[in-house]
């Protein structure tokens, strides 16, 4: 979909071997991640780390956080208006936010995809072989593992981590944020 990257014409499976091995023209997926993630070990009072599955699993939670974060107290009923604002329903019947009314004609071809899909944690499983799944695990694995960022890939999956700490990604320098 989008057409200032080439719009990319190959197969599937083309695709997520070049994605899995960076060569794509914003690179490998997980250099991109370790850069914020480093940051934000070094600079835990002012880069806050956040997953896509934490947003999913407690919305209402992680604004309270992230508000939190940036110095900011908001009352349960603010929060619960960001919410609704920010689930996943609002966003993708926001025109803005699908990208559906650039300022700028032609970067994205919508014929192919929307911008906001279905936005369910795990969805990947609908679309990966077992082969493409096992080539990201073995491309990213170790390397998650050391950096000490453990994914998790499914609701059931973010619901359990979310329950003892109420963050699923987090590390020892953050927690003073849960």
């Amino acid at each position: 979909m989008s057409k200032f990257l080439g719009n990319y014409t190959g197969s599937w499976d083309t695709f997520v071997e070049l994605f899995a091995h960076g060569h794509l023209a914003h690179g490998d997926w997980l250099q991109h991640v370790e850069g914020y993630w480093r940051l934000h070990q070094q600079n835990p009072n002012q880069v806050l780390f956040i997953s896509y599955e934490e947003l999913k699993t407690d919305l209402p939670k992680m604004i309270a956080l992230i508000a939190r974060f940036v110095g900011n107290n908001l009352t349960d009923e603010i929060i619960q208006k960001i919410s609704n604002h920010c689930s996943f329903a609002e966003m993708k019947d926001n025109k803005m936010v699908n990208r559906e009314k650039l300022p700028i004609k032609g970067l994205f071809d919508m014929t192919q995809s929307k911008f906001m899909r279905k936005g369910i944690i795990g969805d990947w499983r609908n679309h990966f072989s077992d082969a493409q799944s096992d080539l990201f695990d073995k491309v990213y694995s170790n390397r998650l593992r050391e950096l000490g960022i453990n994914l998790c890939y499914d609701s059931d999956d973010a619901v359990t981590r979310m329950q003892p700490y109420g963050r699923i990604i987090y590390d020892s320098v953050d927690q003073s944020n849960l």
